[in-house]
């Protein structure tokens, strides 16, 4: 089998369990993320039935909707967030006494940091992460800059996904659609299949505007597909391939150094690469809760305009207006209100139950601390800080997961292509590699996460230090040297660390060395002058006594 047919025939095999997931991704997005009602609908014939705007109307209820909002501005503000700095490069360890380097990757980290506010990272990681919580499923393209680096969302919907034997997502296959001269201008005329080149020089062409179906896979590159010793596109590690569906035409072959996707699942389900959690954790509620909702609205309307019993011959007179008036002439047949049973306080305390429910799987709690304050109770910062702790164990594993399937992924990409590109100054000669083939290579780095999440996670370690010292603390009092067992030197610079302190703050190791040997050298000159001094009172004091007894 050609090349292009073993691609497609892995495309047809992924789509199987993308299509499998439509319907399901549907029903999220209908309480959850209703800007994305059309998933997997584009090439079926109920497409042109389903509404272009977001089907919002048949909506009682947005808790789902402002739940997801909530958790994405909390990952925002607390995992990556474009004001303040949330991530720092650092040397390989082998280095960490190298200041040269240290520096180096302290000015690449600043340079970074510039480098992505003004590109469109924080709008798309936005929306990576509003599709993780409704979807559970999310991931980035990171693209080969054209000037400044480019990031593109994933669409829930528009790809599927194969993972490799460590269960890791390391295929990705893209759908989308361009018209022939869209597809001429992305790809070239001398790039295309010759039938959509012939549409092209068609005159009057009524399918210059038809759209064509576009593949798009990244993978890794087989060894038997690459050339020992070249290093272009078409033998990186990665193959970056687009292909014309219809006419199984290769349009673009390219390659790159490291995964240009990064994909992410919430939390891995049973067999499938895509997961649910946790939008599907809280579908039933909200499901509920949108019913709850509709009958509590109509239980208020017939309240406020309560249904009226009236006699027959009544139709159409009965002025239910404001100050409006009916007229009768028997009292009997007096119209009159219909008694309504229903309680709306019951109702009502089952729909903060669903709340309760659909927040809880969304760590709303977490992301709005202050608010979450019992009501009557103040709290000091420490009180704060200590509930929001405990909430963390519970996103904790979560918060582990981003790390290593968005944002790692993410800032190893973006430091390869801004190396390659030259925005760094020149890295110091100890990081320069030479590889067997000739090529020279530099190591990843070691990549630090400073948000206030990571901070209050590493912030726990602090605490319990703190409940160690209060247990030992008693134990000094009888045994001085039960302190021989911590390093207090390690402890105190990790326990700023984990406090968020700047690392050019903390004197480096060599030089606390050398400060404590100066001290301890300046001790014992004092000691030892002190004890000169001693021996001479002490003979001193002899001297005279001898001089004393002999006048004697």
């Amino acid at each position: 089998m050609d090349k292009v047919g073993a691609i497609l025939k892995r495309y047809e095999r992924a789509c199987t369990d993308r299509v499998n997931m439509a319907p399901t991704w549907r029903n999220l997005s209908d309480y959850i993320r209703p800007v994305k009602t059309q998933i997997g609908l584009e090439s079926s014939a109920d497409f042109r039935e389903v509404p272009d705007q977001p089907r919002v109307q048949e909506l009682f209820d947005t808790s789902g909707i402002e739940a997801n909002l909530t958790y994405a501005a909390g990952c925002m503000s607390w995992m990556t967030p474009s004001e303040t700095n949330w991530f720092a490069f650092e040397s390989p360890s082998y280095l960490d006494d190298n200041e040269e380097v240290k520096r180096w990757y302290g000015q690449v980290t600043e340079e970074t940091r510039t480098i992505l506010a003004r590109s469109n990272f924080y709008s798309q990681i936005h929306e990576v992460w509003l599709d993780d919580g409704a979807f559970g499923t999310s991931g980035m393209i990171i693209e080969e800059p054209e000037g400044e680096l480019r990031f593109e969302a994933l669409q829930i919907g528009d790809y599927a996904i194969i993972e490799n034997k460590h269960r890791e997502v390391d295929t990705i296959f893209r759908d989308f659609k361009l018209t022939a001269r869209a597809a001429e201008q992305k790809f070239g005329r001398q790039n295309l299949h010759r039938e959509m080149v012939k549409m092209l020089d068609a005159e009057n062409s009524r399918g210059l505007d038809e759209k064509h179906e576009f593949i798009h896979v990244i993978m890794p590159r087989i060894d038997r597909d690459r050339i020992p010793g070249k290093i272009d596109s078409l033998n990186m590690p990665w193959a970056s391939i687009y292909i014309d569906k219809k006419h199984k035409h290769v349009v673009r072959e390219g390659g790159t150094w490291e995964n240009p996707a990064a994909v992410h699942r919430h939390l891995l389900w049973s067999h499938s690469p895509y997961v649910f959690y946790p939008g599907m954790v809280t579908l039933p509620d909200a499901r509920q809760l949108n019913i709850m909702q509709q009958l509590l609205d109509t239980l208020v309307e017939k309240q406020v305009s309560p249904p009226t019993l009236a006699p027959a011959g009544y139709e159409g007179e009965i002025d239910l207006r404001a100050d409006g008036v009916t007229f009768f002439e028997d009292e009997s047949s007096i119209p009159r209100f219909w008694q309504n049973p229903g309680n709306y306080l019951v109702g009502e305390d089952r729909t903060q139950f669903r709340k309760a429910q659909i927040n809880r799987a969304f760590h709303v709690e977490l992301f709005q601390a202050l608010s979450a304050v019992p009501p009557g109770k103040e709290m000091t910062a420490a009180e704060v800080n200590a509930r929001q702790r405990d909430r963390l164990t519970l996103f904790s594993p979560t918060f582990a997961r981003k790390n290593t399937e968005i944002n790692t992924p993410i800032m190893k990409r973006v430091f390869a292509l801004l190396l390659r590109a030259g925005a760094f100054p020149e890295p110091p000669r100890q990081l320069v590699e030479q590889l067997d083939d000739g090529t020279v290579s530099i190591p990843d780095p070691n990549i630090i996460y400073t948000s206030r999440l990571a901070l209050q996670l590493r912030a726990i370690h602090n605490e319990t230090y703190m409940r160690t010292m209060d247990l030992v603390s008693p134990l000094m009092q009888i045994a001085p040297n039960v302190m021989d067992h911590f390093d207090l030197d390690k402890i105190v610079r990790e326990l700023a660390r984990n406090e968020g302190m700047k690392e050019g703050w903390l004197r480096s190791p060599l030089e606390v060395e050398q400060i404590q040997q100066a001290r301890f050298q300046s001790e014992q000159e004092a000691e030892e002058a002190a004890a000169l001094q001693d021996e001479a009172e002490v003979a001193s004091k002899l001297g005279q006594a001898g001089m004393i007894a002999g006048a004697a």
